[in-house]
């Protein structure tokens, strides 16, 4: 029988399989495209720490990732010395165990239960992680006069970054202004839940870039 290596290599690629027999391992990586005036660049300056982050936040959300704080070493008074900023798929993507609200259900599983505290009563939750060891970031050090420069910056991503719709979806860009939390709360007084609240607002406004998607935060719904 036959085989035709063409369609061999295009099922492979259909289900992700790649043939390593060479040994040779394809690594594939994702830089984000914004305006350079947004791009953080070895040797710039920030008049603080908080300054520093709000920037690299800001180059993630028209980049299409998300950002994290990480590392950090101090002087002895105290003062930041180095900070790292990371793209928030950084690190290990091992499951998690979250401890929630209080419970005696079996919902716990043996396997999991020894992963919180066994004294809190708490439920437990297995959450999926989406870290995936990427190694963009951002490391600054302390410049004198509460400034800080940048010493390091790697821009690749080793996983797709979020498109333009979907950009709206990130964490960092997600929001509710104080008009978005009075509708809610009003519409939670005559029994209509968050979800539904939320649901009629953003039918009302047009869109869910209209409405804040960080609503599923819960930031506020959890004081509902």
């Amino acid at each position: 029988m036959d085989v035709d290596n063409d369609e061999v290599q295009s099922i492979n690629n259909f289900y992700g399989l790649h043939d390593n027999s060479d040994n040779s391992e394809l690594h594939e990586t994702w830089i984000p495209k914004c305006d350079s005036k947004v791009k953080p660049y070895v040797g710039q300056l920030f008049s603080n720490i908080d300054t520093t982050f709000d920037f690299y936040t800001n180059y993630g959300s028209l980049g299409g990732f998300t950002i994290r704080k990480s590392t950090q070493k101090k002087f002895d008074d105290k003062t930041i010395s180095v900070k790292y900023f990371v793209c928030s798929k950084s690190g290990s993507g091992d499951d998690s165990v979250s401890c929630e609200v209080d419970s005696s259900s079996s919902f716990i599983s043996d396997s999991s239960a020894n992963k919180c505290d066994d004294d809190s009563g708490k439920r437990k939750r297995r959450t999926m992680s989406s870290k995936c060891e990427c190694n963009a970031k951002m490391v600054v050090k302390f410049a004198g006069r509460e400034r800080y420069s940048v010493s390091k910056f790697f821009e690749e991503h080793n996983h797709e970054l979020a498109s333009e719709s979907e950009k709206q979806f990130l964490r960092s860009n997600r929001c509710m202004t104080d008009l978005h939390m009075k509708f809610v709360f009003d519409a939670n007084l005559t029994n209509i839940g968050p979800t539904r609240a939320f649901t009629i607002f953003k039918a009302m406004c047009g869109s869910y870039g209209d409405v804040g998607v960080g609503f599923y935060t819960k930031l506020f719904i959890s004081s509902i």
